[in-house]
């Protein structure tokens, strides 16, 4: 439904427009993709800077959800997880489902207060805000496959002609395919620094100086693994000792081929402490000349010191492949599970083989810091590129 600006009952912002403004400018190219949230009074619940860029953008009406109470809200949630649940919905109306059921969380219950983990202990939703995590609890399966799924619920609404595909695998495939097509020509509009980012162009020693000595609290990396790129371990260790924090980590995902080696090259600079397994999905690597068939990769755990963290669970799954961005990447999924099993909200992590741009896209997107680095500037330009694609999504 659609309702008068003038009748939704909103409030004078103490906050400058520029954020407001680019939101606004979204807005007007794209239209809203995202309807206010009111009350039975019109009392904006949800929505307020959509609600400001509409006003700045002098809009007469704008599309809403009206609910009751609180309690209306927890009802409607509670029959959106039953149709999920029944498995009898098309595909396009399950992921639309999967979204408003986790917009109808947040709303009720508030979004995840910054520097707590949500992923772990989730007991008290009213405290602790609603996550992804908690949706996909709710719904009883992976986090990596809600995430997914929600973000394609909302690339339907900008990219309606994925709508047509038979069926969800199909759906992703096509969305990969445009995005990838927007790659090649868009122009990076963010910059290359932020309070919450930092990408550095070139080699790996020559640039570390840009890198704080004893900075860092992980470096989560996925360096080349032919074995002509072995001198780069020896780099990685040499930089990993002198810019990770006392007590830092480095997670090195790498293949078995030169494992002797690797270890070996890391141990000169760190402390090893554990290999993790990291399942993959999809059909099995052969690797011809070791007679060998793989169905996982090592991920090297070595520390600067002492680790006096939280347990970790040794295997990590990716639900799908991630080799869109690059041909070496990883999966978003896979790096979630990564990045929410080691890591803190408001950790400092490095990827110094940025490559596709995962590791950075999933720690901003989890409430990390990131600095990434790599000697091709491609790397780099895509990389802002998908954080671009998806502050978009959120606005």
């Amino acid at each position: 439904m659609k309702i008068k600006i003038a009748e939704i009952v909103g409030f004078e912002s103490k906050r400058k427009h520029g954020n407001i403004k680019e939101l606004a400018s979204s807005i007007k190219k794209e239209g809203l993709l995202q309807p206010l949230v009111i009350n039975q009074n019109n009392e904006l619940i949800c929505g307020r800077r959509r609600y400001e860029a509409l006003c700045l953008l002098k809009w007469e009406k704008a599309p809403v959800i009206k609910i009751e109470t609180e309690s209306d809200a927890d009802k409607l949630s509670k029959a959106i997880t039953e149709n999920i649940m029944r498995k009898n919905l098309e595909w396009q109306e399950e992921i639309k489902a999967k979204e408003q059921l986790d917009q109808l969380m947040r709303m009720e219950h508030g979004e995840p207060k910054p520097g707590r983990r949500t992923d772990i202990k989730p007991s008290s939703n009213s405290e602790e805000g609603w996550s992804i995590t908690k949706t996909a609890t709710k719904l009883n399966e992976s986090e990596g496959l809600t995430t997914e799924d929600i973000q394609l619920s909302k690339a339907l609404k900008k990219y309606p002609e994925i709508g047509k595909c038979k069926n969800k695998s199909q759906a992703k495939r096509k969305l990969r395919s445009i995005k990838k097509d927007k790659m090649k020509s868009k122009i990076p509009e963010l910059p290359d620094q932020t309070k919450r980012y930092k990408f550095i162009h070139g080699d790996l020693i020559e640039v570390s100086n840009q890198i704080k000595n004893n900075s860092l609290d992980w470096i989560i990396t996925d360096p080349p693994y032919p074995k002509e790129y072995l001198p780069l371990i020896d780099k990685l260790g040499d930089f990993s000792k002198q810019k990770l924090k006392l007590g830092g980590s480095l997670i090195c995902m790498i293949g078995q081929s030169y494992l002797p080696e690797i270890y070996s090259m890391l141990s000169k600079y760190l402390i090893y402490n554990w290999t993790c397994a990291y399942i993959m999905p999809g059909d099995a690597v052969s690797v011809w000349s070791r007679r060998t068939t793989t169905g996982w990769k090592p991920l090297l755990w070595f520390i600067n010191g002492e680790y006096k963290k939280d347990m970790i669970y040794d295997v990590f799954k990716s639900d799908q492949k991630g080799k869109e961005y690059h041909y070496w990447g990883q999966s978003e999924s896979g790096m979630m599970n990564i990045i929410k099993q080691f890591t803190y909200p408001g950790d400092l992590i490095c990827d110094p083989f940025l490559g596709g741009g995962t590791t950075g896209i999933v720690a901003i997107r989890m409430n990390r810091l990131f600095i990434g680095i790599d000697n091709d500037i491609n790397a780099i330009n895509i990389t802002k590129k998908r954080m671009q694609d998806d502050i978009n999504d959120k606005t």
